[in-house]
């Protein structure tokens, strides 16, 4: 279960706080250029969405390789098993 957390965590967490930064400065940007703040075409967002997603799924790939590990460690026999008892043991 922490390996679960330990991705949604990573990959989340990074996800949305790129997107609100990027997001943001697109805003500012709008407000120097003397336009309205949320006047941000649709392609940007898009654009700004598939770059934050991107860098989260690079930052959350770790901990996504752990949690498979660990999930896939109980389906092995006894004798093959690596008995994982952590993230940081994967």
């Amino acid at each position: 279960v922490s390996a679960a957390y330990l991705r949604q965590w990573l990959y989340g967490s990074c996800r949305i706080g790129i997107y609100a930064y990027l997001l943001e400065n697109a805003q500012n940007a709008n407000i120097a250029a003397g336009l309205e703040k949320n006047a941000i075409p649709l392609s940007s967002k898009m654009l700004m969405g598939l770059t934050s997603g991107g860098i989260g799924s690079f930052i959350g790939t770790p901990s996504e390789l752990a949690l498979v590990r660990m999930s896939n460690d109980k389906k092995l026999p006894v004798d093959q098993r690596r008995n994982y008892n952590g993230v940081g043991n994967c």
